[in-house]
């Protein structure tokens, strides 16, 4: 096999890892699988480990950025493309149970982008439990909503805008802060 397998193989195997919050340390646990945060090669290992992920069934495409993914799909019929989403969600499912990986469902939403405004609810299951189905949902840093129209991300920049403008205000007024005698 070589010595870069048995260096990855002694990297990843028995490590331990403990919390710290405040002065206190908890009990040391054994990593079951993963790779260590803030190391230069996890992302690389990851990327490896992920790389046969299934895409997705019938047209279904995927969008992979780290561990950050979404499926979507362009459809005219509502059902065909609840069963289509639905059949590639259990693909990755069944890909995620056979390589360890867990799905948070709590972070999984789904949205129906349309103009229609009186569309049938759909229902997509993970390990049947529903997901969420939101009108809009955060993705690599860019709120999409149901209508495509930008509006949610736009007021998501000026409200950080916002904040980052008061704070440069607050900083550069002249009348603000200690007078210079008390330094």
């Amino acid at each position: 096999m070589g010595n870069t397998f048995n260096w990855v193989e002694n990297f990843l195997s028995n490590r331990t890892f403990q919390v710290k919050v405040g002065a206190e340390l908890s009990d040391k646990f054994i990593q079951q699988n993963g790779t260590p945060q803030g190391s230069i090669i996890s992302p690389l290992l990851f990327l490896i480990m992920i790389n046969d992920i299934p895409t997705g069934v019938g047209g279904v495409a995927m969008s992979l950025f780290a561990d950050d993914s979404a499926i979507y799909l362009s459809h005219r019929n509502i059902i065909t493309l609840e069963n289509k989403i639905q059949s590639s969600v259990d693909l990755i499912q069944n890909w995620c149970n056979e390589n360890g990986f867990k799905i948070s469902i709590n972070k999984t939403t789904g949205v129906l982008f349309s103009k229609r405004n009186n569309l049938s609810r759909i229902t997509i299951k993970i390990d049947k439990k529903q997901i969420k189905i939101e009108n809009k949902v955060k993705f690599l840093g860019v709120i999409f909503d149901s209508k495509l129209t930008w509006k949610p991300h736009i007021d998501y920049i000026v409200e950080k805008c916002k904040k980052r403008l008061n704070l440069l205000r607050a900083i550069s007024g002249y009348g603000w802060g200690s007078c210079k005698k008390h330094f």
